[in-house]
């Protein structure tokens, strides 16, 4: 114990650590320097709370006297001698209090001198109560194995030159040893090995696993995605970057559940025809949000597009999000709109959504009267991004849309502004949108800064796309400067009718 602070050796090391970090200049000393001073007694939720600003082990390897630190920043630090029985107590009883590590580049130990603490300690892992793992530097395969501990329940890889082995490993020891573990998130190169790891994972709550390495593309059959369903804890489900192989050696007998879902995230699928294939098998009755990218499309998948407009509304009832884009790859086709007839698009009527983003051509050509009508059933949006086809729509929409969906907060469109109303003939409304994205054929921007201040007047940001603008930033800094005149224009009439 430091006899003037009264705490111990390792909140000492801490201090140290804070007061060069260049990481952690927000951080003011004379906070950490108190929060020193009333951990007296070296509670547990005191070091919880200093280690999740740290990423370094170092002031725990400190605190044996044999741990050698090099001044050359080259080197590793190593034990250079043998660790006393009181030393691995003392080493035990820190270790035991870490519940959230993250390992970087900047941490400076070598593997040796885990295996030596381990071997004197008698233990199978660093961190025996580590709840949360991250790691984002190239770490060794037998690093992370050892940091790996059966109290697990959330972890985090990022190392896109991870060797394929190094994924198989450390998923299987996650799968074999975390039997807690409720959160995965991976980006890494993937083998068919450590798909089945994750597969064979019952407690998950959160998986997120994206295939970085697109020179050796890695594909994930329905059986996997199957597999998953056994699972009844899993709630989020983000994949990137995989090929979903729609081919079953045997047909289903039955449909099969996920009971807890509620996010589904797929970046990468090849069509939306093997999407479909998926959730034609499923029952999804707790799925809220959807969010699709495609690496192409053409008209050859007309009738798988009117098929998974038709089955959403089955499969996932409480479907309140929807996000349909376009991923492209090197080895993807040009996008090639499927041409399919609106009323496809017309069974989503029945769900409640808060969120529409579409941002791919998808529909043949429809009125404004038919985008009205089926906007008009989702009163609650409060995010809309709408760009399902190359032409935009009228500036009409536009009004409609401030009139109509009073609860929107972010409005994305591609509209055609060449010829604009009178600005007396648009009426002067009072709504909440904050952000407003802008894009096609805008016309003079005083004009439509006009307009767009009587429909939206308490925008925070806009943005403009003009096509026929040679300067796209000179544009939307125009829009923004009218705007701001337009606001401060009204504030002056405001006074002078209090004043009257």
């Amino acid at each position: 114990m430091h006899h003037a602070l009264h705490i111990p050796e390792i909140l000492l090391e801490i201090l140290q650590l804070f007061s060069w970090r260049s990481t952690l200049e927000t951080v003011e000393k004379r906070t950490l320097f108190n929060s020193a001073l009333v951990c007296r007694q070296f509670q547990r939720m005191s070091l919880d709370q200093l280690w999740k600003h740290m990423d370094d082990l170092t002031p725990l390897f400190r605190l044996l006297s044999h741990f050698k630190m090099p001044q050359d920043e080259s080197k590793m630090g190593e034990i250079c001698g043998p660790i006393s029985e009181s030393e691995c107590v003392k080493f035990g009883a820190y270790a035991r209090r870490i519940r959230s590590y993250a390992k970087r580049r900047s941490e400076r130990i070598a593997l040796s001198a885990y295996i030596h603490v381990l071997q004197a300690t008698n233990q199978l892992c660093l961190l025996p109560e580590l709840k949360t793992l991250r790691v984002s530097t190239r770490t060794s395969e037998d690093e992370i194995l050892l940091l790996i501990s059966p109290s697990l329940q959330k972890a985090y890889f990022r190392d896109g030159h991870s060797r394929k082995s190094h994924v198989d490993a450390s998923v299987h020891s996650l799968q074999m040893t975390a039997r807690s573990l409720t959160c995965l998130d991976i980006w890494a190169s993937f083998t068919a090995a450590s798909l089945r790891s994750i597969g064979s994972m019952r407690r998950l709550k959160k998986l997120n696993i994206t295939h970085w390495d697109t020179a050796n593309p890695c594909g994930l059959d329905l059986d996997f995605l199957l597999d998953l369903a056994s699972s009844d804890t899993l709630e989020n489900l983000d994949i990137y970057g995989f090929q979903l192989n729609s081919s079953r050696p045997k047909p289903l007998h039955q449909v099969i559940t996920f009971p807890a879902l509620t996010l589904c995230k797929w970046t990468g699928l090849a069509s939306v025809g093997v999407f479909l294939d998926f959730i034609q098998n499923v029952n999804l009755p707790k799925l809220v949000e959807i969010d699709l990218k495609f690496e192409g499309s053409n008209q050859r998948d007309r009738s798988d597009w009117a098929s998974f407009f038709h089955t959403l509304p089955t499969f996932a009832s409480h479907l309140r999000s929807i996000e349909l884009g376009f991923a492209p790859t090197s080895r993807s086709s040009p996008w090639e709109s499927p041409e399919l007839p609106f009323h496809n698009f017309e069974c989503l009527s029945s769900c409640d959504l808060t969120s529409l983003v579409i941002v791919i051509p998808i529909f043949s050509e429809f009125s404004s009267d038919q985008i009205i009508a089926i906007l008009s059933c989702w009163r609650n949006l409060k995010t809309l991004t709408f760009r399902p086809r190359l032409q935009a729509l009228p500036f009409q929409v536009l009004v409609w849309i401030g009139q109509t969906l009073s609860k929107l907060r972010y409005l994305s469109l591609d509209i055609d502004a060449s010829v604009l109303p009178a600005v007396d003939s648009v009426p002067i409304l009072d709504h909440s949108l904050v952000q407003l994205s802008l894009c096609g054929d805008l016309g003079e921007p005083w004009d439509l800064a006009r307009l767009i201040d009587r429909i939206f007047p308490r925008l925070d940001d806009i943005e403009c796309m003009a096509q026929d603008s040679e300067d796209t930033q000179d544009y939307c800094y125009k829009m923004r400067q009218l705007l701001e005149v337009c606001i401060s224009v009204r504030s002056d009439e405001r006074k002078r009718c209090q004043a009257a």
